[in-house]
């Protein structure tokens, strides 16, 4: 997964199973998902939904830098 200031690219499990571009504005909401899973999950403003696999260690990370970016671009 690789986030740029005004886009979201997940290459999918390993870079082989998908790759999905989200413009960060169009990112209604992002959820982490139950603690003992790794992920997560984008919700667009179009009601699309997306689950990606993130390390345990990188959820955190990856939820603040995404609400960060969001309300810079807002």
């Amino acid at each position: 997964t690789e986030i740029y200031p005004d886009r979201l690219v997940y290459k999918g499990l390993f870079g082989i199973l998908a790759r999905i571009s989200l413009p960060l504005k169009e990112i209604a909401s992002v959820s982490l998902g139950p603690i003992w899973m790794p992920g997560a999950i984008i919700e667009t403003s179009g009601g699309q939904k997306y689950g990606f696999y993130l390390p345990f260690s990188q959820k955190e990370d990856f939820l603040k830098t995404i609400t960060d970016l969001k309300n810079r671009t807002a």
